[in-house]
């Protein structure tokens, strides 16, 4: 066979190339720069997490490490310093103190994972952990700080209160699976105490709980996650953290002041009791309720009172009054749920099991929300449903019955609130129709009602709702 001299070129030239592919697998320049101008950049200069309790690991976070130059950058070594142990860090599948010689390619990014875990501090307060993720290369040092709180808790797992208790303030309590007050116990909670429970961990009351907070120092009740959902939505803004507090039938005798209780799968509940008119099974003042997956309140056939409290934010009926007797007072029932709603009132008033029958006052209240009608009524031959609305403004079909007492009807409250960040202030600003437009007799009637939620003191002309308007400055007035 005769092969011409082109030919025989082509071959030559082609198994040169193969070696020169089986001897240099890449053809790309891999070479890394010393060039000490050449710099890697940080998504962040601080990676920090919220406050972390001793007893559980935090939430992770990533950093993100960028070349932007265009020489390949080799970091000679990463390096966490800590004097506590508490961060961890994984960076490209593996978990250490120490990585040598990490390779950013020109226009790539490098994704470092870090957590927390800290142990017990032997403090009440919180305590400050500042460490530091280090980067050496090319002579130099670049460093990403590392920050968090961490705090100490009493942990309960199962727990029962068999004997009478108070919980102090010292240290917040992390709650697990169920907390039962047994049936003749009270459980005392003092201002300023903090419970934290983990998901779907309750609070089931057979005795009686009494939450002391007051304005300055208020008990708080919410799911145990302090971290973020999205970066500007924490968690305890977002429902469905925990359980939910129950009254069960045996139950008497509660109170629940200054209390902040949100997140929850649901607020509160009470279960149906024979009715003593002598005494309400259930008082809720000057208190917060909000923001949960299912009802803020649930009652079932039960005496309860409440004033000055908000109770807003539910994914279902906001407040649900099944039976009994209630009496509200400068409350505010307020429903614009970000988290989706699955019903068509903030309140809905009904007999239990349409055999026992409901009466429910209203005095200097809002009911609003999002939704046209805001108000669901049972409307049963029976009558078995009882109400007044004195003094209220209401979202609702508009009625010219004895029932409804110089109610002002679909106007616009003008509340203080952002929904896009689940952030929201029910207060009303000073055009609010619900400025001055309460009953005087009321704060005469009942002298709890002298002050509202936050102890501001209610004029001659009180406000509705449990926001007292408060000018700030000459130019705020009413």
């Amino acid at each position: 066979m005769i092969f011409s001299k082109n030919y025989i070129f082509r071959y030559v030239t082609l198994i040169a190339a193969l070696c020169c592919i089986m001897a240099f697998p890449s053809c790309e320049d891999e070479s890394f720069t010393s060039n000490p101008s050449a710099k890697v950049s940080f998504s962040t200069d601080t990676v920090s997490f919220d406050t972390v309790f001793t007893a559980l690991p935090s939430s992770t976070k990533r950093l993100m490490v960028y070349n932007k130059t265009g020489d390949n950058i080799r970091i000679n070594k990463v390096e966490l310093r800590s004097s506590t142990n508490c961060f961890h860090v994984n960076l490209n599948g593996r978990s250490g103190d120490s990585f040598s010689d990490v390779e950013i390619m020109s226009g790539d990014s490098l994704h470092i994972f870090i957590n927390v875990n800290v142990s017990e501090l032997n403090s009440d307060s919180p305590v400050q952990i500042l460490d530091s993720l280090v980067f050496i290369y090319n002579g130099n040092t670049q460093n990403v700080k590392l920050s968090t709180y961490g705090q100490d808790v009493k942990t309960l797992r199962k727990a029962v209160i068999s004997e009478n208790t108070t919980f102090t303030r010292e240290r917040p309590y992390l709650i697990y699976d169920t907390l039962t007050v047994k049936e003749g116990v009270t459980l005392e909670i003092e201002s300023g105490t903090k419970l934290y429970f983990t998901n779907k961990a309750t609070l089931e009351v057979h005795g009686t709980l009494i939450a002391k907070g007051l304005s300055s120092h208020p008990v708080l009740i919410q799911g145990s996650r302090l971290d973020y959902l999205m970066p500007e939505i924490p968690y305890n803004r977002v429902p469905n953290q925990w359980g939910g507090i129950r009254f069960c039938s045996e139950s008497s005798n509660n109170i629940i002041s200054g209390t902040i209780i949100k997140g929850g799968n649901f607020g509160i509940a009470v279960d149906s009791a024979a009715i003593d008119s002598s005494a309400y099974r259930l008082t809720i003042e000057n208190s917060t309720i909000t923001c949960t997956k299912r009802g803020v309140l649930n009652v079932s056939n039960a005496n309860v009172y409440a004033y000055n409290t908000l109770f807003a934010n539910g994914g279902n009926t906001t407040i649900s009054l099944n039976g009994g007797l209630a009496l509200f007072n400068h409350c505010t029932i307020a429903e614009y749920s970000a988290s989706g709603r699955r019903y068509n009132s903030a309140l809905g008033l009904h007999s239990y099991n349409n055999e026992i029958p409901l009466y429910a006052e209203f005095n200097n209240s809002i009911v609003y929300g999002s939704y046209l009608q805001e108000i669901e009524i049972e409307t049963e031959e029976s009558d078995l449903v009882s109400f007044k609305f004195n003094h209220c403004l209401l979202k609702a079909a508009q009625s010219d019955s004895a029932n409804f007492v110089n109610v002002i009807w679909n106007e616009d409250p003008m509340f203080k609130m952002e929904t896009s960040k689940y952030q929201y202030d029910f207060s009303a600003d000073s055009l609010s129709p619900m400025v001055n437009a309460g009953d005087t007799l009321i704060r005469v009637k009942y002298p709890d009602c002298q002050y509202d939620i936050n102890g501001n003191s209610r004029d001659s002309l009180p406000d509705i709702g449990a926001y007292e308007f408060v000018c700030l400055n000459k130019h705020e007035e009413p």
